[in-house]
């Protein structure tokens, strides 16, 4: 291949490092694959390509020198733009060409985002060395949620806390792009009217979306808010964080909440849905009936944000791959509208409610990777 034919988009998450290559001419995809359970128990799952390398590194800048390795021993020559998922984008709304500078103003993020910033910023720098002159894009998590009203953005803080942008910015923006173009391919240029989105994986959000733009968002300045996660807690009474201040340090609190809270820390040993799903301890069902009901009581607060629903939208790892837990969620939300039809669900259809629900369930898997390479392809 020659250097104007591929782009290549790296998604480093904080539980898997995604990659994908794409054609330039018509974003024919080319090679994909991650590494999953990450940085714990890292494995190579490949896609699409060449079968995977030995071993699975667990420090991030080891595992993205696999992952660059990989990449140009399948397609050889460099790509004509690689493009990163940085979670937080801050007041950017648009992908960033990223040079010494613009790393480091991202980094000064990292605050916002402990589990992910850092890790993205580290692989766009690792990449920037890999091809020297291949332009390298930040595409922003943030960037999707810009079109929320202030009224969603604005939190109950003195005035001066939100002229520091201290607000509301939402993520998984990546992904509720994904779902809002899969709902316009499907449904027009309405995209499904009134949607409420379910990103449910390692981390978790929901996002109202009117005519495929976001409305509002259950995470806040940073993604460890919002319904319960794998290990982030979730919104939480300010006085529990301040109590957790006190004991253990700021730095000890943030470790607290991001790392050893959410199911993993009601579980007491796990915060994987999957695993959950298929336990009959007690501690384990107690995490997933709170995880449920925090994810249903957060879809009737979206609906109310957009004056009602007309479809309901399961995406991320967990949401396309775990009929029970739609089950359980769907069968919550019946009094709005929603009835499952068990026999799409369990076959993973896209749509999974019945003909005569009057709100439409359907399950869509995110494409990143995809949106990346859309956008960066649109810049260059």
């Amino acid at each position: 291949m020659t250097q104007s034919e591929w782009l290549l988009a790296l998604n480093t998450g904080s539980t898997s490092i995604k990659f994908a290559a794409f054609a330039r001419s018509d974003l024919r995809p080319l090679l994909s694959g991650a590494l999953r359970q990450f940085p714990d128990e890292p494995q190579w799952r490949i896609d699409l390509g060449p079968p995977a390398p030995q071993g699975a590194p667990c420090a991030i800048g080891d595992a993205i020198h696999a992952i660059l390795t990989y990449v140009k021993d399948a397609l050889g020559a460099a790509p004509v733009a690689i493009g990163h998922r940085i979670v937080h984008g801050g007041s950017h709304t648009a992908p960033m060409r990223l040079d010494a500078a613009a790393l480091r103003q991202l980094r000064s993020l990292s605050a916002f985002a402990p589990l992910h910033q850092a890790m993205g910023v580290d692989a766009a720098e690792i990449a920037m060395t890999a091809w020297p002159g291949v332009p390298n894009l930040a595409v922003f998590d943030t960037a999707f949620h810009h079109t929320m009203p202030d009224a969603e953005k604005t939190l109950p803080l003195p005035r001066e806390d939100g002229a520091k942008g201290i607000m509301r910015y939402g993520f998984h923006g990546l992904s509720f792009q994904s779902a809002a173009n899969r709902l316009r391919a499907r449904f027009g240029k309405g995209a499904g009217g009134r949607v409420v989105a379910a990103h449910l994986g390692g981390g978790a959000s929901l996002c109202a979306m009117l005519h495929g733009e976001s409305r509002a968002t259950t995470m806040g300045l940073t993604p460890a808010g919002g319904v319960p996660m794998a290990t982030r807690s979730g919104d939480l009474d300010p006085g529990v964080v301040l109590a957790l201040v006190r004991e253990h340090g700021v730095e000890g609190a943030e470790h607290r909440l991001n790392r050893e809270a959410g199911m993993r820390g009601i579980s007491g040993r796990t915060g994987d849905v999957m695993t959950l799903l298929q336990s009959h301890a007690a501690q384990d069902r107690l995490a997933l009936d709170i995880y449920v009901r925090r994810i249903q009581q957060a879809i009737a607060a979206m609906a109310m944000a957009i004056g009602g629903m007309d479809a309901l939208v399961f995406t991320g790892g967990a949401g396309t791959h775990a009929p029970e837990l739609r089950r359980r969620i769907a069968e919550g939300c019946a009094w709005l509208g929603v009835d499952l039809d068990h026999t799409a669900n369990t076959a993973n259809a896209e749509i999974i409610s019945t003909a005569t629900s009057r709100i439409m369930a359907l399950q869509v898997a995110a494409q990143e990777e995809l949106m990346i390479a859309q956008a960066i392809l649109a810049v260059i």
